[in-house]
């Protein structure tokens, strides 16, 4: 299953240096709020419309659809102000997605440090036809929050739009 035909449109700042620190950003990434991992309350993938490759370009020079995964996640301790998910997919419906290959990743600050208890975490993927178009998906993610406390991994699944981004 090639991963590399998937593209990652929205890749937001804010990762870990070489050292494996978290960057010190205005709302404290890297504090210690507590060891509760967060919890992905609901996962959905949407269709979001097509590239416009005469406005932005990431995804190539031909328009491609695109999907939205959204994690709606809580973390009781707070620390959500930093995160990271992770998402896979592959086209064996069966309950089960294989985590242990290469995954996309975004990661990004965003509220108060220890005070984030909830947060919509998206990325938004480009579809170059790996995954196939118009073929039903497993798409599976995780979330990690500010001191790399992993959430479970939360799977649905979503029929990939056609090549034109019609559902």
């Amino acid at each position: 299953m090639a991963r590399t035909a998937l593209l990652m449109v929205v890749g937001l700042a804010a990762c870990k240096g070489d050292d494996g620190v978290l960057p010190a950003d205005t709302n404290g990434a890297g504090d210690d709020c507590g060891e509760t991992p967060p919890v992905i309350e609901t996962l959905t993938v949407t269709n979001a419309g097509m590239t416009d490759p005469a406005v932005d370009d990431t995804c190539g020079a031909v328009a491609v659809p695109l999907v939205r995964i959204t994690a709606h996640t809580t973390d009781e301790d707070g620390d959500l102000h930093y995160w990271t998910m992770h998402t896979w997919w592959d086209t064996v419906v069966d309950g089960a997605v294989d985590t242990s290959v290469a995954s996309t990743e975004v990661s990004s600050t965003q509220g108060l440090s220890c005070r984030t208890f909830t947060a919509d975490l998206a990325t938004i993927l480009c579809l170059t036809g790996d995954p196939p178009y118009a073929t039903p998906v497993e798409w599976a993610a995780t979330v990690s929050d500010d001191l790399d406390n992993d959430s479970s991994v939360v799977i649905t699944t979503f029929t990939t739009p056609h090549a034109d981004g019609t559902p």
